[in-house]
Protein backbone atom coordinates (compact mmCIF):
# COMPACT_ATOMS: atom_id res chain seq x y z
CA UNK A 1 0.00 0.00 0.00
CA UNK A 2 1.38 3.41 -0.95
CA UNK A 3 1.55 6.34 1.46
CA UNK A 4 -1.19 8.07 -0.55
CA UNK A 5 -3.44 5.01 -0.36
CA UNK A 6 -2.89 4.82 3.39
CA UNK A 7 -3.76 8.48 3.76
CA UNK A 8 -6.94 8.08 1.67
CA UNK A 9 -7.96 5.03 3.72
CA UNK A 10 -7.42 6.95 6.96
CA UNK A 11 -9.43 9.93 5.69
CA UNK A 12 -12.26 7.65 4.60
CA UNK A 13 -12.27 5.97 8.01
CA UNK A 14 -12.38 9.35 9.76
CA UNK A 15 -15.29 10.48 7.59
CA UNK A 16 -17.24 7.34 8.42
CA UNK A 17 -16.51 7.88 12.10
CA UNK A 18 -17.77 11.46 11.98
CA UNK A 19 -20.88 10.43 10.07
CA UNK A 20 -21.58 7.72 12.66
CA UNK A 21 -21.07 10.11 15.57
CA UNK A 22 -23.24 12.84 14.03
CA UNK A 23 -26.00 10.37 13.18
CA UNK A 24 -26.00 9.08 16.76
CA UNK A 25 -26.21 12.63 18.15
CA UNK A 26 -29.07 13.43 15.78
CA UNK A 27 -31.03 10.35 16.87
CA UNK A 28 -30.50 11.20 20.53
CA UNK A 29 -31.60 14.81 20.07
CA UNK A 30 -34.79 13.91 18.24
CA UNK A 31 -35.55 11.13 20.73
CA UNK A 32 -35.15 13.63 23.56
CA UNK A 33 -37.54 16.12 21.95
CA UNK A 34 -39.56 14.76 18.99
CA UNK A 35 -41.04 18.24 18.29
CA UNK A 36 -37.72 19.05 16.61
CA UNK A 37 -38.92 16.94 13.68
CA UNK A 38 -41.74 19.41 13.03
CA UNK A 39 -41.68 20.52 9.37
CA UNK A 40 -41.79 24.17 10.47
CA UNK A 41 -38.52 23.86 12.41
CA UNK A 42 -35.85 25.91 10.66
CA UNK A 43 -32.22 24.84 10.97
CA UNK A 44 -29.09 26.83 10.36
CA UNK A 45 -25.85 24.94 9.68
CA UNK A 46 -23.75 27.98 8.73
CA UNK A 47 -21.75 27.83 11.97
CA UNK A 48 -20.50 24.28 11.42
CA UNK A 49 -16.78 23.55 11.39
CA UNK A 50 -16.01 19.83 11.70
CA UNK A 51 -12.36 20.46 12.53
CA UNK A 52 -13.40 22.45 15.60
CA UNK A 53 -15.66 19.89 17.33
CA UNK A 54 -13.34 19.57 20.30
CA UNK A 55 -15.55 17.45 22.62
CA UNK A 56 -15.28 14.52 20.21
CA UNK A 57 -11.55 14.75 19.63
CA UNK A 58 -8.94 12.74 21.53
CA UNK A 59 -11.50 11.33 23.94
CA UNK A 60 -8.99 8.86 25.36
CA UNK A 61 -6.80 11.75 26.50
CA UNK A 62 -9.47 13.51 28.56
CA UNK A 63 -8.44 14.12 32.18
CA UNK A 64 -10.18 11.96 34.75
CA UNK A 65 -10.64 11.69 38.49
CA UNK A 66 -9.65 8.13 39.46
CA UNK A 67 -10.75 8.75 43.06
CA UNK A 68 -14.23 9.77 41.87
CA UNK A 69 -14.53 12.38 44.63
CA UNK A 70 -18.15 13.27 43.83
CA UNK A 71 -19.18 9.87 45.16
CA UNK A 72 -18.41 11.21 48.66
CA UNK A 73 -20.51 14.38 48.26
CA UNK A 74 -23.36 14.87 50.76
CA UNK A 75 -26.93 15.06 49.46
CA UNK A 76 -29.06 17.83 50.97
CA UNK A 77 -32.31 15.93 50.34
CA UNK A 78 -33.59 15.28 46.84
CA UNK A 79 -37.31 15.32 47.68
CA UNK A 80 -39.39 17.87 45.81
CA UNK A 81 -36.37 19.24 43.92
CA UNK A 82 -35.96 18.84 40.15
CA UNK A 83 -33.38 20.41 37.89
CA UNK A 84 -31.38 22.63 40.27
CA UNK A 85 -28.97 24.76 38.23
CA UNK A 86 -27.00 27.56 39.86
CA UNK A 87 -26.23 27.97 43.58
CA UNK A 88 -26.01 31.21 45.56
CA UNK A 89 -25.46 32.22 49.19
CA UNK A 90 -26.79 35.46 50.69
CA UNK A 91 -24.67 38.10 52.45
CA UNK A 92 -25.04 36.25 55.75
CA UNK A 93 -23.70 33.05 54.23
CA UNK A 94 -27.09 31.37 54.43
CA UNK A 95 -28.17 28.95 51.76
CA UNK A 96 -27.63 27.65 49.26
CA UNK A 97 -30.41 29.07 47.11
CA UNK A 98 -31.14 27.41 43.79
CA UNK A 99 -33.61 27.65 40.90
CA UNK A 100 -35.56 24.58 39.83
CA UNK A 101 -37.49 23.45 36.77
CA UNK A 102 -40.95 24.55 37.93
CA UNK A 103 -39.93 28.23 38.25
CA UNK A 104 -39.27 28.36 41.99
CA UNK A 105 -36.23 29.66 43.86
CA UNK A 106 -35.54 27.32 46.77
CA UNK A 107 -33.64 27.96 49.99
CA UNK A 108 -31.90 25.31 52.10
CA UNK A 109 -32.78 26.17 55.73
CA UNK A 110 -30.40 23.64 57.21
CA UNK A 111 -32.89 20.81 57.33
CA UNK A 112 -34.98 20.98 54.17
CA UNK A 113 -35.70 22.98 51.02
CA UNK A 114 -38.33 25.72 51.24
CA UNK A 115 -39.69 28.11 48.62
CA UNK A 116 -38.05 31.56 48.68
CA UNK A 117 -39.66 32.99 45.57
CA UNK A 118 -40.77 32.47 41.98
CA UNK A 119 -39.91 33.99 38.62
CA UNK A 120 -43.49 33.85 37.31
CA UNK A 121 -46.66 35.04 39.07
CA UNK A 122 -48.56 32.26 37.30
CA UNK A 123 -48.68 29.27 39.63
CA UNK A 124 -51.44 27.11 38.17
CA UNK A 125 -51.50 23.32 37.95
CA UNK A 126 -49.15 23.39 34.94
CA UNK A 127 -46.46 24.57 37.37
CA UNK A 128 -46.80 21.69 39.79
CA UNK A 129 -43.83 20.38 41.73
CA UNK A 130 -43.27 17.38 39.54
CA UNK A 131 -40.81 17.75 36.66
CA UNK A 132 -42.50 20.40 34.55
CA UNK A 133 -43.10 19.65 30.88
CA UNK A 134 -40.81 21.55 28.52
CA UNK A 135 -43.82 23.21 26.93
CA UNK A 136 -44.65 24.99 30.22
CA UNK A 137 -41.28 26.56 30.95
CA UNK A 138 -42.23 29.81 29.26
CA UNK A 139 -45.25 30.01 31.57
CA UNK A 140 -43.76 28.91 34.88
CA UNK A 141 -40.25 30.29 34.36
CA UNK A 142 -36.89 28.56 34.41
CA UNK A 143 -34.45 30.30 36.79
CA UNK A 144 -30.84 29.52 35.94
CA UNK A 145 -28.05 31.86 37.10
CA UNK A 146 -28.35 33.42 40.60
CA UNK A 147 -26.35 36.08 42.45
CA UNK A 148 -27.03 38.28 45.51
CA UNK A 149 -25.91 41.91 45.49
CA UNK A 150 -24.55 43.82 48.49
CA UNK A 151 -28.07 44.93 49.47
CA UNK A 152 -29.51 41.43 49.68
CA UNK A 153 -31.32 41.57 46.34
CA UNK A 154 -31.22 38.36 44.33
CA UNK A 155 -30.52 38.76 40.61
CA UNK A 156 -31.80 35.92 38.46
CA UNK A 157 -31.15 34.91 34.87
CA UNK A 158 -34.43 33.30 33.85
CA UNK A 159 -34.22 31.43 30.56
CA UNK A 160 -37.52 32.90 29.33
CA UNK A 161 -38.12 36.13 31.27
CA UNK A 162 -34.69 37.74 31.04
CA UNK A 163 -32.71 39.34 33.84
CA UNK A 164 -34.85 39.57 37.00
CA UNK A 165 -34.42 40.80 40.55
CA UNK A 166 -36.07 39.71 43.80
CA UNK A 167 -35.95 41.55 47.13
CA UNK A 168 -34.29 40.21 50.30
CA UNK A 169 -37.62 38.78 51.49
CA UNK A 170 -38.21 36.78 48.32
CA UNK A 171 -41.59 36.68 46.59
CA UNK A 172 -42.19 37.27 42.89
CA UNK A 173 -39.21 38.49 40.87
CA UNK A 174 -39.61 41.40 38.46
CA UNK A 175 -37.71 42.01 35.20
CA UNK A 176 -35.00 44.64 34.93
CA UNK A 177 -33.74 43.77 31.43
CA UNK A 178 -35.42 41.78 28.66
CA UNK A 179 -33.67 43.03 25.50
CA UNK A 180 -30.58 44.80 24.22
CA UNK A 181 -30.11 46.79 21.02
CA UNK A 182 -33.69 45.98 20.06
CA UNK A 183 -33.15 42.20 20.23
CA UNK A 184 -35.21 40.34 22.82
CA UNK A 185 -33.43 37.80 25.01
CA UNK A 186 -34.26 34.28 23.88
CA UNK A 187 -32.25 32.22 26.38
CA UNK A 188 -30.94 34.16 29.39
CA UNK A 189 -28.55 31.79 31.10
CA UNK A 190 -25.98 32.76 33.74
CA UNK A 191 -24.72 35.85 35.55
CA UNK A 192 -22.15 37.25 37.93
CA UNK A 193 -21.30 40.66 39.44
CA UNK A 194 -18.21 42.78 39.73
CA UNK A 195 -17.05 44.63 42.85
CA UNK A 196 -19.36 47.58 42.08
CA UNK A 197 -22.51 45.51 41.61
CA UNK A 198 -22.55 45.63 37.81
CA UNK A 199 -24.21 42.49 36.44
CA UNK A 200 -22.65 40.50 33.61
CA UNK A 201 -24.81 37.86 31.98
CA UNK A 202 -25.28 35.66 28.92
CA UNK A 203 -28.05 35.27 26.39
CA UNK A 204 -27.14 31.90 24.91
CA UNK A 205 -29.03 32.33 21.64
CA UNK A 206 -31.07 34.89 19.75
CA UNK A 207 -32.81 32.10 17.85
CA UNK A 208 -33.67 29.26 20.18
CA UNK A 209 -35.17 28.99 23.69
CA UNK A 210 -33.79 26.82 26.47
CA UNK A 211 -36.02 23.86 25.65
CA UNK A 212 -34.11 23.57 22.36
CA UNK A 213 -30.70 23.90 24.01
CA UNK A 214 -29.32 20.69 22.47
CA UNK A 215 -29.78 22.21 19.03
CA UNK A 216 -27.46 25.08 19.93
CA UNK A 217 -24.65 22.55 20.07
CA UNK A 218 -25.78 20.44 17.16
CA UNK A 219 -26.30 23.44 14.85
CA UNK A 220 -23.21 25.23 16.24
CA UNK A 221 -25.43 28.27 16.75
CA UNK A 222 -23.44 31.49 17.05
CA UNK A 223 -26.13 34.06 17.87
CA UNK A 224 -25.33 34.25 21.59
CA UNK A 225 -24.33 37.43 23.42
CA UNK A 226 -22.39 38.53 26.48
CA UNK A 227 -24.05 41.51 28.18
CA UNK A 228 -23.71 44.01 31.00
CA UNK A 229 -26.47 45.52 33.15
CA UNK A 230 -25.77 48.61 35.24
CA UNK A 231 -28.30 48.83 38.13
CA UNK A 232 -27.59 52.51 38.81
CA UNK A 233 -28.61 53.55 35.28
CA UNK A 234 -30.77 50.53 34.40
CA UNK A 235 -28.88 50.31 31.11
CA UNK A 236 -28.01 47.08 29.30
CA UNK A 237 -24.96 46.94 27.02
CA UNK A 238 -23.90 44.25 24.56
CA UNK A 239 -20.24 43.40 25.19
CA UNK A 240 -19.86 40.61 22.63
CA UNK A 241 -22.15 39.13 20.00
CA UNK A 242 -22.08 36.27 17.48
CA UNK A 243 -20.81 34.02 20.27
CA UNK A 244 -21.10 30.22 20.21
CA UNK A 245 -23.47 29.15 23.03
CA UNK A 246 -22.21 31.47 25.82
CA UNK A 247 -23.18 29.93 29.14
CA UNK A 248 -21.51 30.25 32.56
CA UNK A 249 -20.03 33.58 33.72
CA UNK A 250 -17.48 34.27 36.47
CA UNK A 251 -15.98 37.70 37.24
CA UNK A 252 -12.44 37.85 38.62
CA UNK A 253 -12.10 39.00 42.24
CA UNK A 254 -10.34 42.20 41.15
CA UNK A 255 -12.93 42.73 38.37
CA UNK A 256 -10.23 43.04 35.71
CA UNK A 257 -11.75 40.32 33.54
CA UNK A 258 -14.48 37.73 33.40
CA UNK A 259 -14.62 34.17 32.14
CA UNK A 260 -17.42 32.82 30.00
CA UNK A 261 -17.90 29.23 28.93
CA UNK A 262 -18.74 28.43 25.32
CA UNK A 263 -20.62 25.17 25.75
CA UNK A 264 -20.72 24.01 22.14
CA UNK A 265 -17.05 24.87 21.56
CA UNK A 266 -15.70 23.24 24.74
CA UNK A 267 -13.65 26.19 25.83
CA UNK A 268 -13.51 28.99 28.37
CA UNK A 269 -12.96 32.51 27.08
CA UNK A 270 -11.54 35.53 28.92
CA UNK A 271 -13.18 38.92 28.35
CA UNK A 272 -11.12 41.88 29.60
CA UNK A 273 -12.99 44.49 31.67
CA UNK A 274 -10.00 46.69 32.56
CA UNK A 275 -6.52 47.50 31.26
CA UNK A 276 -5.07 47.84 27.78
CA UNK A 277 -7.04 44.82 26.54
CA UNK A 278 -10.44 46.15 27.68
CA UNK A 279 -13.22 44.90 25.44
CA UNK A 280 -11.17 42.10 23.87
CA UNK A 281 -11.78 38.37 24.22
CA UNK A 282 -9.24 35.56 24.12
CA UNK A 283 -9.14 31.84 24.82
CA UNK A 284 -8.48 31.00 28.47
CA UNK A 285 -8.83 27.20 28.55
CA UNK A 286 -9.63 24.29 26.28
CA UNK A 287 -11.70 21.77 28.21
CA UNK A 288 -13.18 18.30 27.59
CA UNK A 289 -16.91 17.83 27.29
CA UNK A 290 -19.41 20.68 27.28
CA UNK A 291 -18.72 23.30 30.00
CA UNK A 292 -21.77 24.85 31.66
CA UNK A 293 -21.50 26.95 34.83
CA UNK A 294 -18.22 28.33 36.16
Amino acid sequence: MTQQEGSDKSSSSNRRQWIGICTSILVLIFSWNPTMLHPGMKYDWSGWNVSDLRPLAHMDAWPADPANKLVHAKLHSVTDVWGPESLAFDSNGAGPYTGVSDGRILFWNGARWETFGVTSSIRTSVCNRKPAALKNEHICGRPLGLKFDAHGNLYIADAYFGLLVMGPQGGVAHPVSTEADGVHFMFTNDLDMDENGTVYFTDSSSRRPRRQCNLLTFEQDRTGRLLKYEPSTQQTTVLAQNVYYPNGVAVAKDSTFLLVSLTSKSRIMKYWLKGVKTGSMEEFADVPGYPDNI
